[in-house]
């Protein structure tokens, strides 16, 4: 069929140029109708081009879609740009600045804009405009005065855009950003910023307000305000109405409140979003900090998640988990979502139960309620986080026919955490005493969930069940602050090696997203251009394929006598096999010989002792593989050379051709063992494409793919273990001392 395919398109395309090849063959009409079937903006191309040609003194009018895909090129690279421009008619560098400087970019709200996306609500047929959310989040930028030729002035200072500044202004600190972001379609922009310095909850409220104050008038509807978790979030949430103490809380579900009255209509309410992943990481950091908490399934305590790592770092492999030492040691990389989620993970809690239930390992007795909290706010996360419609499970949208189940889920884990209890430690004249107290007294990990849970199932409701233009689902995602982080994540890509902008560099970014730009730009750097590429014919290198050199190696550089097969742990034995049946899922995918891709996994003839199937019994869920014992053979020999290895040169093995030297060796170890009994007929069969025999070549193949786990994962264990990376701790800094 393909074939077919291509071999009418192959003579469609020899028809059209043999017509080509005499225009009087091609009617202004059929000209025409084959420039309708282009897409618009190649027509707008084409047409720029025969404006071109015939140009008079009054130049070329660009349309929109031109305007647009020229701003947006030139936002992708300038240097592009300009290449681009040689052939084809583009506008001027000049042109472009012109266009994105005409409107008003400077520091407050983009009235323009904000009226903009009010008319193109009515002709929004698809329900994807009306209905936004607010988000708010301050960036640190880089303090200082800088001279502003386009304002003839010097900028930096602290500005909300009130007018002219007093003089009196202290130097900016931080950009305050408020981003509209629709809860339906995918869509976000930001409406306005402001420079500050140490802004305070007042401030915060007013500028909020607002931008409540302006959507509404242009006939957005505003559903949530989302901030973070800090104390200026929180008392601006508190001068709204949404009373909330950390000392004296309400002790129902019920009785919190998590809305208030919006600034322009008394008839509407906004809710309040406390950010489910900074929420996530004071949850971490609470059961760190008070190393267990009572609730009504037993206690949740941190030395299980601490005693499955340090299990794992002795054992020198992982049980399917990705607890390492930066989930353990997080101080220095308090700010990395992925440590806090894989923390609070299935994966781990699975980790855990096996320990204790299948092992019954001493450390791990106990550890029931734990491992039912980490599930338990695993699923809540997941369903506040949901991100795509074809999801299933905790993870699936919020829809009427789900809606039931995930309220249950979620006000049911609102009810056990509202009744945590902690022992709060007092020290007093040398006495030191702990004393019981409910945890929504103490911590905002509690009462910021409960209030994010109480809006997005309020809100979900409200837009599911509505008789005007109902949704058929929610993602909830649409509420996390993750989309204002990747825009500041964007602002400060557009600063090149320098990704802390200074006021001037913030003001000009925004004009550029302001114009529908949300993607990267490649032309800034620490370089200056010195000669141009079209002084260079051909460029530096030719544009072609290497040749792979065949390069020989001597197996017997690896010393036989380190090998042996040590007595492991069963823990260490578990998670091999689980390994070995992730080889095989692999290699199932990528073997041509559906006999040879049988005989790998576990069968009657091959069986896998059951002990060493407990691990992937305990994650299996319909997706994981049981290997043949034949397998797991390999992978074992595979992983005791490896390991000999590694303790000969005490370290990475400073040995070339590693992995052709470990499958060498294997092959000569199987040599005298019988592996896959069940097929030895065919498993000597021999493939005259591939030169060998398909014993040789599964056995390699098994090797191959197990040393790219295993080497991967050691050479990151090893780099962890000799270098502690003072990067990101040091960017940080350097972020929030404004430098």
């Amino acid at each position: 069929m393909a074939k077919q395919l291509a071999a009418r398109k192959k003579l469609a395309l020899s028809s059209v140029q043999d017509e080509l090849k005499d225009s009087k063959l091609i009617s202004p009409t059929k000209l025409q109708d084959l420039q309708t079937q282009f897409p618009t903006l190649l027509q707008e191309l084409i047409h720029t081009q025969k404006q071109a040609q015939e140009k008079d003194k009054r130049g070329i009018r660009y349309s929109n879609e031109m305007k647009k895909f020229a701003v947006t090129l030139h936002y992708y690279s300038p240097r592009a740009y300009d290449f681009i421009r040689d052939y084809l008619q583009l506008p001027h560098r000049s042109s472009l600045s012109a266009w994105i400087t005409s409107g008003d970019n400077d520091p407050g709200f983009n009235v323009e804009l904000i009226k903009q996306l009010g008319n193109t609500i009515e002709k929004d047929e698809n329900n994807m405009l009306s209905d936004i959310g607010l988000q708010v989040d301050e960036m640190a930028i880089k303090k200082g005065s800088f001279w502003d030729a386009n304002r003839n002035q010097f900028v930096g200072f602290v500005d909300f855009g009130a007018g002219e500044l007093t003089g009196d202004e202290p130097l900016a600190t931080n950009a305050m950003v408020l981003l509209a972001v629709g809860i339906s379609g995918g869509w976000k922009v930001p409406i306005g910023y402001v420079f500050t310095d140490k802004v305070n909850a007042s401030q915060m409220t007013e500028f909020v307000s607002r931008g409540l104050e302006l959507t509404h008038n242009h006939g957005l509807r505003v559903h949530t305000v989302t901030a973070d978790g800090n104390t200026a979030n929180v008392k601006m949430f508190d001068l709204f109405g949404i009373n909330e103490s950390v000392e004296i809380g309400p002790s129902a579900y019920e009785d919190i409140i998590n809305d208030f009255l919006h600034p322009c209509d008394s008839e509407l309410k906004v809710g309040a979003v406390y950010d489910v992943v900074h929420m996530m990481k004071l949850w971490r950091n609470l059961l760190a900090q008070c190393c267990e908490i009572e609730w009504e399934e037993g206690k949740i305590e941190w030395r299980f998640i601490t005693s499955l790592f340090e299990l794992q770092n002795q054992e020198k492999i992982v049980a399917a988990n990705k607890i390492g030492r930066n989930h353990i040691e997080f101080e220095r990389n308090k700010m990395k979502v992925k440590y806090v989620v894989q923390v609070f993970s299935t994966s781990c809690a699975d980790a855990i139960d096996f320990c204790r239930e299948d092992l019954q390992l001493p450390q791990f007795q106990g550890s029931n309620a734990t491992s039912s909290f980490i599930r338990q706010l695993n699923n809540i996360f997941d369903i506040l986080n949901s991100r795509h419609p074809a999801e299933k499970n905790f993870k699936a949208p919020i829809r009427i026919s789900n809606f039931e189940n995930m309220k249950c889920t979620l006000e049911s884990f609102a009810n056990k955490i509202l009744k945590a209890k902690f022992m709060e430690k007092r020290t007093y004249k040398g006495k030191t005493t702990f004393t019981p107290k409910l945890l929504v007294h103490s911590t905002r990990a509690v009462l910021g969930t409960i209030i994010s849970i109480k809006t997005i199932l309020n809100v979900s409701r409200e837009l599911l069940f509505r008789p005007n233009k109902p949704f058929r689902y929610v993602l909830t995602y649409r509420f996390c602050q993750d989309l204002l982080e990747l825009l500041f994540n964007k602002i400060r890509g557009r600063c090149g090696a320098n990704n802390s902008p200074s006021c001037q560099e913030f003001i000009n970014i925004m004009k550029k997203l302001y114009h529908h730009n949300f993607l990267k730009s490649s032309s800034t750097g620490n370089c200056v251009l010195q000669v141009k590429e079209g002084e260079i014919p051909g460029g530096l290198l030719p544009l072609k394929r290497c040749k792979k050199a065949y390069k020989e190696f001597n197996p017997t550089e690896i010393l036989p006598e380190f090998i042996g097969h040590p007595d492991g742990t069963m823990f260490y034995k578990n998670c091999l096999a689980y390994i070995a049946g992730n080889v095989v899922k692999k290699m199932s995918e990528t073997l041509k010989c559906s006999t040879c891709v049988s005989l790998l996994s576990n069968c009657e003839e091959d069986l896998l002792d059951s002990q060493l199937c407990q691990l992937i019994s305990r994650k299996s869920r319909g997706g994981l593989i049981f290997p043949s014992n034949s397998v797991y053979k390999i992978v074992l020999w595979a992983d005791n050379i490896f390991w000999n290895l590694v303790k000969l040169y005490d370290g990475p093995p400073k040995t070339n051709h590693l992995n052709l030297k470990i499958v060498s060796y294997v092959m000569s170890k199987s040599l005298d063992v019988g592996l896959f009994p069940q097929f030895s007929t065919h498993m000597l069969d021999f493939n005259p494409c591939d030169e060998e025999s398909h014993l040789s070549y599964t056995m390699k193949c098994v090797v191959k793919h197990f040393l790219t786990i295993r080497l991967h994962d050691y050479g990151k264990r090893y780099q962890r273990s000799v270098i502690v990376s003072q990067r990101n701790h040091s960017l940080k800094l350097t972020h929030f001392r404004h430098e």
